[in-house]
């Protein structure tokens, strides 16, 4: 086996950590994000 390149181990691990960031603050900024109501149009009422 040949050693690995330090530019690709180096990429490998920023992706990895953002990677988890991006999973691990999903939580934060959703709440931050608040999601308008539906409007009336589309919603449905059953009888």
């Amino acid at each position: 086996m040949q050693p690995v390149e330090p530019l690709y181990w180096t990429l490998a691990r920023i992706f990895a950590v953002g990677c988890f960031a991006y999973f691990w603050l999903t939580p934060i900024y959703s709440h931050i994000d608040r999601v308008k109501p539906a409007p009336e149009r589309v919603l449905y009422h059953a009888c």
